[in-house]
């Protein structure tokens, strides 16, 4: 069973293009999904809205795929999309596989119509965190921060549902609660579903396929699983979330001009031709001389 799992795995992502190129100097590798860049987080700064987006659903397909061939379930729930909503979102941890209708976030980050203010209904319903973006990070972050920190959060929660997946297979992520190491989304996922050998890098038998929610027997809820958990403890999401934020935000570009609006301008301004009066100086009349009372 574990062997047709990893053949599985394995052919799933060759099929999808899933490969690990060199990138300029020896020993650093760019990971390609699909014929395009799988993103690095701490490098989307510098990345489209479409590269972006469309590298985030080549990653979901791919990882639900595994995740079904591997009959595991990740501890964040990830939406596909489909016939009612066109984009991939992923749940929190607290409200992952929970019963009742999610409201989905729209294209432009805008709440839905059945999530308004007023429904008090909306408000016990659960958000899935969008993976795609139609704006650039700089100008999302200004525009409309929520929705920039709901995107935040829901990479971070991807990246954490890899770096799970590698742990309960016995694939290594480096080091444990490296922030580095467990955003690294592109190498995990390589490590995970082509480079696995029988032997992990830190010298540890990997155990790919054998632990799983699918079999009574290796049963990741069991006993022996939960004790299998104790050994790989992640970080916990929201964490990861604000160290990436704060590396997003001191890497953001910053403009070489200010932007000044109209108000602004008008403060400075003076009529031109027109001489500043001097209120300390007497008035003339319009012959240029003073005036003078008759006594």
């Amino acid at each position: 069973m574990a062997r047709t799992r990893s053949f599985l795995c394995m052919e799933a992502a060759t099929l999808y293009g899933l490969e690990r190129v060199e990138n300029g100097s020896p020993g650093r590798y760019e990971y390609q999904l699909g014929g395009i860049p799988i993103i690095e987080l701490i490098g989307m700064n510098s990345s489209s809205p479409e590269m972006i987006s469309t590298s985030l659903g080549h990653i979901c397909h791919i990882l639900m795929l595994a995740s079904h061939y591997l009959a595991i379930r990740l501890p964040a729930a990830i939406t596909l999309p489909h016939r009612d909503y066109p984009r991939p979102t992923i749940f929190n941890l607290a409200s992952s596989y929970r019963k009742g209708d999610p409201v989905f976030p729209s294209q432009t980050g805008a709440a839905t119509p059945n999530s308004t203010a007023g429904d008090a209904d909306s408000q016990h319903v659960s958000r899935p965190r969008p993976l795609f973006i139609d704006k650039p990070l700089s100008q999302l972050i200004k525009e409309d921060p929520a929705t920039y920190s709901y995107f935040i959060e829901g990479v971070t929660l991807l990246a954490y549902n890899i770096a799970w997946a590698c742990s309960t297979q016995g694939v290594p992520v480096g080091e444990k609660g490296s922030f580095e190491d467990i955003c690294n989304m592109g190498r995990n996922l390589y490590n995970l579903l082509i480079n696995q050998q029988s032997t992990g890098t830190d010298g540890k038998p990997t155990h790919l396929g054998q632990f799983s929610h699918g079999t009574a027997y290796n049963f990741l809820s069991a006993a022996e699983g939960t004790e299998l958990a104790k050994n790989f403890k992640l970080p916990n999401p929201i964490k990861l979330a604000d160290k990436l934020k704060k590396k997003l935000l001191s890497e953001a570009p910053t403009p070489d001009w200010e932007v000044l609006d109209d108000d602004a301008w008008k403060v400075e301004e003076t009529p031109v031709g027109k001489p500043s009066e001097d209120k300390s100086s007497p008035r003339r009349g319009s012959s240029g001389w003073m005036k003078v009372k008759n006594r």
